[in-house]
């Protein structure tokens, strides 16, 4: 079971001695690695920023760096703070493109490799677990990542859990900001053929490329800068369009939502047996009021019994969460993690 229950009290020789227990968690993407210190009442010790350490973009080496950089910032921090001695119970790394055992056991070797981790608990997975940690404060569910690209992850009661989609930009990503972007951009193609109907999207999709007719789409959606990043900055206008009354941009949303709420399906016939489960929606699309409306409706016809519920926390609260979870404690549900 996943669930919470009440925390140990530090003990007052640990006080006396300047000494405390922490857990520390790390969210790391392709853009940025965020980490935080808490103790073990969950009160926020530090926090700290490096760069990405996403192992396909960074690097190996890259990856350790950065991971190590935002360490010592927080360690840094809380003993000036004058904590004498850190000790960290246990630790967890919740990393984007680290998916595979030998990805996991790359990380660990790496944090192992750290004096401060050596006799720590340390725990490791790709970062739509920390999303579902978060979002879900540890409890059974299913959270739906809709950032640049998508994937979803669930966990039940007996602690069985499962991941659904995330099969990269070429494969999968159905429903994320990129894979809005390519049927925008589908659609325009498609609308100047005469297989679809034609939209506002089209001046949307010549100003992302850099170009004034359709057939020069294709060699600038190419571009050796046109990378997944910045073709997903084309989402924003999808949304303005859709609002604006446009029924291509508007369409566009709803079958991103209807394969968003698919994942969701997929892990509750695993998961829970068809059951009642919630459903957090978390990444940057998460804030968009309209995708989550579409999601729920969605959600009614792919998985009936399941609940759209707003994120509880951060997907790097969540790794905390997972952090003291590696070290056999569960923080109190009272914790309001502000960050």
């Amino acid at each position: 079971m996943l669930y919470y229950v009440n925390l140990i009290e530090i003990t007052e020789a640990s006080v006396k001695l300047g000494c405390m227990d922490f857990f520390l968690g790390f969210d790391g993407g392709g853009s940025r690695t965020r980490a935080a210190l808490c103790s073990r009442d969950g009160a926020l010790q530090a926090t700290a920023e490096a760069a990405g350490s996403n192992p396909h973009h960074a690097g190996w080496e890259g990856c350790a760096r950065m991971l190590r950089s935002a360490f010592d910032q927080v360690i840094t921090s809380v003993k000036a703070q004058g904590c004498g001695q850190v000790r960290i119970c246990g630790a967890f790394f919740g990393l984007a493109g680290v998916s595979s055992p030998d990805e996991r056991a790359q990380v660990a070797a790496i944090a192992h490799g750290w004096p401060e981790l050596s006799n720590s608990s340390v725990g490791v997975d790709h970062d739509i677990r920390i999303a579902w940690a978060g979002a879900l404060a540890g409890n059974p569910g299913v959270a739906i990542i809709a950032g640049t690209g998508s994937s979803a992850y669930g966990c039940n009661s007996a602690g069985e859990s499962a991941r659904c989609g995330g099969w990269g930009a070429l494969l999968d990503d159905v429903g994320s900001g990129y894979w809005l972007a390519i049927e925008a951009i589908k659609a325009v193609t498609h609308g100047h053929d005469g297989r679809g109907e034609p939209t506002a999207l089209r001046e949307d999709v010549f100003g992302l490329l850099g170009v004034s007719q359709v057939e020069s789409i294709p060699g600038a959606a190419h571009a050796p800068d046109m990378t997944r990043d910045r073709i997903a900055t084309l989402a924003p206008a999808i949304f303005a369009r859709a609002q604006g009354g446009d029924l291509i941009a508007s369409q566009i949303l709803e079958r991103g939502a209807r394969e968003l709420a698919r994942l969701a399906a997929a892990l509750q016939a695993r998961l829970f047996g068809g059951g009642a489960m919630e459903v957090a929606l978390t990444g940057g699309l998460s804030g968009r009021k309209s995708y989550a409306d579409l999601l729920r409706k969605a959600l009614l016809e792919a998985a009936p019994s399941a609940q759209l519920v707003a994120p509880r926390h951060s997907s790097l609260a969540g790794a905390v969460i997972l952090a003291a979870l590696e070290a056999k404690h569960n923080l109190p549900p009272s914790v309001r993690f502000g960050f």
